[in-house]
């Protein structure tokens, strides 16, 4: 989990609204329609943005998580 933290430039632990606001500015920044005209560019911004989206996809759903099943998952 603190690699997806990390992925997203913010600290371990934050909310699912931090996690969200972060995931919205790196893929303001790293999008592949940013980078349309340069292909190997492009193909470095699909892979960081399909990264971003994944640590985003994770941490929402562990941060959705009831409280007690997210102590079960990390003992």
């Amino acid at each position: 989990m603190a690699g997806y933290y990390a992925n997203l430039e913010i600290p371990y632990g934050s909310d699912s609204q931090t996690v969200r606001t972060a995931w919205k500015q790196m893929m303001k920044r790293y999008h592949p329609d940013l980078h349309g005209t340069d292909p190997q560019r492009r193909q470095v911004a699909e892979q960081l943005s399909a990264q971003l989206t994944q640590a985003y996809q994770e941490l929402v759903a562990a941060l959705e998580r009831p409280k007690h099943v997210r102590d079960e998952a990390s003992s």
